[in-house]
């Protein structure tokens, strides 16, 4: 389990690591592989992201709605 703010353990907290990776083009053959697409949305002055995430036919595959937390006694890697 992950700690919370507080240095609790809490089933709801999890830590998040993003990789980003920009393209010059999608690739041809991209849609030959299966796929999710992420959409996230953040409220505006809010901690607050609703995230939909979609199957390659377009349908919603499930929509969540998480607090992003910093977690200032954590160090940067």
């Amino acid at each position: 389990m992950a700690m919370n703010l507080i240095g609790f353990k809490d089933k709801y907290t999890r830590i998040e690591r993003e990789a980003k990776f920009q393209l010059a083009d999608i690739p041809d053959d991209v849609t030959l592989f299966p796929y999710t697409r992420i959409i996230d949305l953040y409220m505006k002055d809010t901690s607050f992201r609703l995230r939909k995430i979609e199957n390659q036919n377009g349908d919603c595959i499930a929509l969540k709605f998480t607090q992003k937390l910093k977690r200032p006694f954590l160090s940067e890697y």
